[in-house]
Formats: C-alpha cells, sequence, structure tokens
C-alpha cells in the first residue's frame, strides 16, 4: 500500500478498556509554547499517562512532526507549516529554547513505554501519510485517529487492521443522534461542557466512548467520573499534575 492510496473505509475498531470503571488519561500541550519536545513527553510518561494527545502536521519536505500549528504566528511566522522545510521550523524554535518532537521519534517512545498516542488529522492530505507509518509499524490497536472534519471519515485509508476513529467537537451544538447515526466512531471527544451524563449514556448505548478535553481541575475530573467518561484529555502536565 502506498502513503497517498485511499478508499472507503468500513466500520473502524472499538478501543477496549482494561475494566468498565477504567477511564483512559490523555494529555495535551499548549499553543502558549511548542511543549512538544522529548523532555515533555518524558514527564507526561513519569505522571502515568496513558497515552499523549498529538496534532499531527507535515513539513514541506514531507516529514511527519508533532507540533501545534495555530503557535506559528507566535513564534513570527506567517507562512503556513507545509511550506517550512525541518531546518526552517528548527531553527525559530531553538531561538525560543524549544525543538521539533518528530512523529516516527513519538511512536518510537511510544512503544517502548507502552503509550498510546491519539493523533489529531487536521488535513485529509495527512490521512494516507500517518496511516501508512501505523500500518508499517503494526502499531492499529495503539493508535486513536481524531478528526475535526467527518467529511473526513470518507477519506480515510484501508488498511488490514482499522484505526479507531474519534470525531472532537469545539462547539457541541449539533444533534448527537444524528452523528452516531452516519458514523460508527469508536471514541467522541466534546470539550468537558458538553459531556453531559445523557450524551455519555447515549454514545454507550451507540457502542462509543466520550473523552473529555480542556480538563484543567479536579473538581472537573471527579464530576465526569460520576457520569461514567471514559476518558479525560488534560490541557497541560501543569493542570496533570496538580489534579491526579
Amino acid at each position: 500500500m502506498s502513503p497517498n492510496e485511499t478508499n472507503i473505509i468500513t466500520p473502524p475498531l472499538k478501543w477496549e478498556k482494561p475494566s468498565e470503571n477504567y477511564v483512559w488519561i490523555f494529555v495535551e500541550g499548549s499553543t502558549e509554547k511548542n511543549r512538544y519536545t522529548m523532555d515533555w513527553i518524558k514527564t507526561a510518561i513519569s505522571l502515568g499517562v496513558d497515552g499523549i494527545f498529538a496534532p499531527v502536521d507535515m513539513l514541506a519536505d514531507g516529514t511527519l512532526i508533532v507540533f501545534e500549528s495555530e503557535s506559528l504566528p507566535r513564534l513570527g511566522i506567517e507562512r503556513p507549516i507545509y511550506h517550512l522545510t525541518l531546518e526552517e521550523l528548527n531553527g525559530v524554535l531553538q531561538v525560543h529554547g524549544s525543538s521539533i518532537l518528530l512523529f516516527k521519534d513519538l511512536i518510537d517512545i511510544a512503544v517502548k513505554n507502552n503509550l498510546f498516542i491519539n493523533i489529531l488529522v487536521k488535513d485529509s492530505a495527512l490521512l494516507g501519510p500517518i496511516l501508512y507509518v501505523i500500518h508499517e509499524e503494526h502499531l492499529e490497536q495503539k493508535m486513536l485517529l481524531t478528526i475535526r472534519d467527518l467529511n473526513f471519515y470518507q477519506r480515510l485509508v484501508t488498511i488490514p487492521v482499522f484505526v479507531p476513529v474519534a470525531y472532537q467537537y469545539f462547539l457541541f451544538k449539533r444533534k448527537i443522534k444524528s452523528i452516531f447515526e452516519q458514523y460508527p466512531l469508536a471514541v467522541v471527544q466534546p470539550f468537558h461542557w458538553w459531556c453531559s451524563q445523557k450524551l455519555i449514556k447515549h454514545a454507550h448505548e451507540n457502542y462509543s466512548q466520550v473523552f473529555a478535553w480542556g480538563i484543567k481541575k479536579q473538581k472537573t475530573v471527579k464530576k465526569l467520573i460520576s457520569r461514567g467518561i471514559d476518558g479525560i484529555i488534560f490541557n497541560d502536565l501543569e493542570s496533570l499534575a496538580k489534579t491526579l
């Protein structure tokens, strides 16, 4: 299978929790500072996370990196990330005391530490290259593919063992029933404000799990657990360390 080979996907795998009461713990970085570095990952692992929520982008030479492209204007870069070379971006980040985390390096450390990766795909053009890497490394069971555009769903790459798919909401205003009827999602990921007990119950009735994101406070975690949440995505390492 070539990196750009695409077909319509059949219903993806579901994620199996170790137990009914198990809650997945993920952590994400921040646009305030490029926190997706090897040191950042190692700190997250030391805090006991199950996985990393990783936004993946591609540079001009085809290199896949873990990076919040929304932080580019703050770094003084006005060009899109796919117009930048690895050398150019690395030079800018070094000035700010940071560095680039390659997607392949994240996969290596994930394998060594039995870590899950929740991959955020912002552009459908990245689906093929990302899934190609996952397939080559036989990591379908350790990955969750998060999309923010449901049009991507019909453009996913078919692979022998499908990668579970999640959909992340920014504003949860649309009807949840219509989403479940059209898309057999493994996980839905609304902002934590929208994770009501009713939503979680409806997701479970449709064989989907619910991960809440944007978590910063311990009381929010306790409330979500009481409602039956399946996973929590912490906003940064600081909030994770204070809450656990």
